[in-house]
């Protein structure tokens, strides 16, 4: 029965009751699997990339953090953007005892994109905007953003190529040297695929 579970782990009590032939009732297989050793516990399945899931991937993510840790933690910029939407609000709140909270709450809202650079000192830029994250949009950001930057810093930008919105591996960002959509660069270099840290 836990080997069962173990080559799928969203197998049902049912399914693993019937494993065993019915002599363990489904409603009493968490009992069993409670005392495994080590006990199965409910976890949330993490969804990734097919890509992610390969040895190859694996190791140029390992040579990817091998480069990053080289570099001083003062020195780094990381750059990242995250969606917010219009009609976020907290999804808990406290009331007396058999009083309901209810509120008017639109399902659907403005969407807008939240761009940050940030050092360890602090946030370096931000940018709301009602834009889509597009190529041309970080790169909007990104010249903004330069003002902050000293000679010296590196850029660690996320994998925007990986997710397709970015049409190449150096988009032209020409203020005070080109900048990159991802990877890691050197802010005081004019940056081209040479110009890459690792």
């Amino acid at each position: 029965m836990c080997s069962a579970l173990e080559q799928n782990s969203t197998t049902t009590n049912r399914q693993l009751s019937a494993v065993v032939h019915g002599k363990i009732a489904a409603r009493t297989v968490s009992d069993y699997l409670a005392r495994a050793d080590p006990p199965f516990t409910t976890k949330v399945i993490q969804d990734q990339e097919p890509e992610e899931l390969t040895e190859e991937w694996r190791a140029g993510a390992r040579r990817w953090l091998g480069g990053v840790k080289k570099i001083r933690l003062d020195k780094r910029i990381y750059e990242d953007e995250t969606p917010v939407f219009a009609n976020e609000a907290p999804k808990r709140g406290r009331a007396r005892r058999g009083t309901p909270i209810i509120r008017a709450r639109f399902r659907y809202a403005k969407k807008y994109t939240l761009h940050v650079y940030a050092k360890r000192t602090g946030v370096l830029h931000w940018d709301l905007s009602d834009r889509n994250a597009d190529t041309k949009e970080i790169e909007r950001v990104a010249i903004d953003a330069v003002g902050g930057m000293k000679s010296g810093d590196t850029l660690i930008w996320d994998r925007l190529g990986r997710s397709g919105r970015c049409e190449s591996d150096q988009p032209a960002l020409q203020p005070g040297g080109a900048r990159s959509i991802r990877g890691a660069w050197r802010v005081d270099q004019v940056l081209t695929s040479e110009g890459q840290v690792f």
